[in-house]
């Protein structure tokens, strides 16, 4: 085996496990065993022509040996790769959560490798991007797929196929790992951790059967059985006894946790149904401690069938658009015209609208009220008293659950309501003290003059409390939001659970809400990112590599960064922004050739930076402008005729510029109602 040492782009492994196979042996001129079964092919090899530095084509030559003895020579290797690798993980001493990542993402390194040197380009990228990428301030989440793992795929190459076979060893032995570790989180006293790391399992290898028991699978041929069965749909069977539809004229859905009643088509139904699930699966897995117990999911790990907690059907109706929404649930109240969807606790049943996807995050909002309403032992006035702002802020935070390719994330500092509150906090903008804001009962609150600020505040700290640090405050806040939803609160019990006082923690909120260059290589896929508040923050012309993508942003602070025309020139995309700010960069004419594609803005501050008439004259296209600032720029009446042709504008600032009274009485002459400063 010295050969293999030698090279350090080969693990060593015994010359008893290469000998393990019976039959005859070709002896090759390095003195290692090739296997060769009796007229058919090798079966286990160990070379690699390339990394050795052999010339197979010679080998052939000299021992006469087949083609299919090159081709399996490559393909042995990964093998032997793949299960050395195995074994050094598999140590004696139990490994952390980073020590089985490392290990894992060594082996597919390997594997990766290997691929590179067959020329299996997508199956090289593939094993690369595997393993989720964990950032801190985000939580990664997993679902249970209900198929099997393919063992090939129709007209697949075999060289192919014989990567799939390692790339899902792979990932069995990181289902091992991450198993045994759930049980060290389980025995710990860490059964959400636990219950978490039961669904990753599966999403390594969805055939661990232990796991699939844990949650409650059964098998049927190559597909798992989720608890509750399938989704089921029928037609109304009499007139709707509440909104008066008439009998098959609307449907209703059933699902394993979910009774929807909609009169838009069943297939709507049905896409929410399975979305709600989808939802409720991750929310288990987040409040774990809200709906079962430790001892029910112990029970599960040693093979019992304990029941995990309560099984009800929440209700849920959808209307076929927002105008009958509006309609039919005036009675509501005024409120109802602007709300986007609702739960009504007293009926137990969250009522949204169909026609517009983008309102998904709302559904998440109103269903996380519903879950932690129905679920468990909840008192029905919840929040009534005190701590109210946690009601809201926790549905704030799952809000920002987002699908990525194979996994769920939720918080990040890119979360679109997060956004509002470091936009505030940044610019020291004040707010009630914590210390006041957990005195608020939910009138209170629902009143109170400074109720925005209170809203984007109670974001953050939920947030904060999710996510910062390394999550070290999550399960404080698990038993705060239990008292709370149990009615054992008082105005005393966050500082209680978390052991900090309410104005240390608000002193940390302006490093938690903090972004850098290396933040932005995180942020989540294009079609979440809408908002984006990045002003006084240390972002610069290089981070901004990272927005060439985000077309869909509608809102942009760049505010006192030290963004040049270099970084300005990297947002040439962003033509349906409606909001920038370059407020007091360093950005100057040469900047505005970017900024005048932005043709839908209809707010733009262009404050304290060094642009001049010259440069203004490329924004006489923004014709939805309503508005501008310029406060402190080198411009002077010069600009009156570009700005002439804004005549949507409404606010306009020139306090500290070149533009004189008689320059804005024109101004205002064309454009009727204008404020002007």
């Amino acid at each position: 085996m010295q050969h293999l040492k030698n090279n350090p782009g080969i693990p060593t492994c015994s010359t008893n496990a290469v000998r393990a196979n019976h039959g005859p042996r070709f002896l090759l001129s390095d003195r290692r065993w090739y296997t060769w079964k009796s007229g058919l092919r090798p079966q286990f090899l160990v070379a690699e022509a390339r990394v050795t530095g052999w010339d197979m084509t010679a080998l052939r030559q000299q021992r006469k040996l087949p083609r299919m003895v090159t081709r399996i020579a490559l393909l042995s290797a990964i093998a032997i790769f793949v299960s050395c690798a195995t074994c050094a993980s598999l140590s004696a001493t139990p490994p952390d959560r980073a020590d089985i990542d490392a290990a894992f993402k060594q082996q597919l390194g390997r594997l990766a490798t290997k691929c590179d040197e067959l020329g299996l380009v997508d199956e090289a990228r593939q094993s690369r991007e595997w393993l989720v990428p964990r950032t801190m301030g985000r939580q990664v989440l997993f679902v249970a797929a209900d198929a099997t793992l393919p063992v090939s795929v129709d007209g697949e190459k075999p060289f192919v196929t014989k990567w799939r076979e390692h790339f899902m060893q792979c990932r069995r032995d990181q289902a091992t790992r991450l198993f045994e570790l759930a049980q060290r989180q389980l025995e710990a006293g860490y059964a959400a951790s636990a219950y978490q790391l039961v669904h990753e399992v599966l999403h390594e290898d969805p055939d661990h059967k232990k796991a699939r028991a844990i949650l409650g699978y059964r098998q049927s041929g190559e597909r798992w059985i989720r608890p509750g069965g399938a989704i089921r749909k029928r037609s109304g069977r009499s007139t709707h006894p509440k909104f008066n539809w008439r009998r098959a004229t609307y449907w209703q859905i059933e699902s394993p946790h979910f009774r929807i009643t909609t009169n838009h088509t069943a297939e709507i139904g049905v896409a929410l149904a399975e979305r709600l699930e989808l939802f409720q699966s991750l929310w288990r897995q987040v409040f774990f401690s809200n709906w079962s117990t430790h001892a029910a999911l112990a029970d599960r790990f040693a093979g019992g069938s304990s029941s995990l907690g309560t099984s009800r059907k929440h209700e849920v109706v959808l209307f076929k658009d927002r105008q009958e929404y509006v309609s039919k649930l005036a009675s509501v109240g005024p409120q109802i015209k602007v709300s986007l969807g609702y739960y009504a606790k007293d009926q137990r049943t969250s009522l949204f609208y169909a026609g517009d996807d983008s309102k998904e995050a709302t559904w998440f909002h109103e269903t996380t009220h519903q879950l932690f309403q129905e679920v468990g032992n909840a008192v029905h006035n919840v929040g009534e008293k005190w701590n109210f702002w946690i009601v809201e802020g926790i549905a704030v935070y799952m809000e920002s659950l987002v699908r990525h390719d194979g996994y769920y994330s939720l918080g990040g500092f890119d979360a679109d309501r997060l956004q509002f509150d470091r936009w505030r906090t940044l610019r020291g903008e004040p707010c009630l003290p914590l210390s006041e804001i957990v005195e608020l009962g939910r009138e209170d609150l629902q009143k109170h003059p400074d109720i925005s600020r209170i809203y984007t505040r109670a974001a953050a700290i939920a947030h904060f409390l999710m996510d910062a640090e390394g999550g070290e405050h999550r399960d404080a806040l698990m038993r705060f939001i239990n008292a709370v939803y149990l009615g054992r609160d008082s105005p005393q019990t966050l500082a209680a659970s978390t052991g900090i006082a309410y104005d240390k923690l608000a002193e940390r909120l302006p490093e938690f809400l903090a972004v850098s260059d290396s933040d932005l290589k995180h942020l989540n896929p294009p079609e979440y990112v809408h908002n984006l508040s990045l002003g006084l923050t240390r972002v610069s012309d290089e981070g901004l590599h990272a927005l060439a993508d985000y077309s869909r942003l509608r809102w942009l602070d760049l505010a006192f960064t030290e963004i040049t025309d270099v970084g300005a020139s990297r947002l040439k995309n962003m033509t349906q922004m409606n909001r920038l700010s370059l407020e007091g960069t360093k950005i100057t004419d040469e900047a505005l050739h970017v900024v005048a594609r932005m043709t839908a803005l209809t707010e733009l501050d262009l404050a304290h930076t060094a642009i001049s008439d010259q440069g203004l004259t490329q924004l006489g296209r923004l014709t939805n402008l309503t508005i501008l600032y310029l406060t402190k720029t080198k411009i002077t009446d010069a600009s009156i005729p570009t700005l002439s042709k804004l005549t949507k504008l409404k606010i306009l600032d020139v306090e500290g510029t070149g533009i004189t009274p008689g320059g804005l009485a024109r101004l205002r002459n064309t454009i009727p109602g204008l404020r002007a400063e």
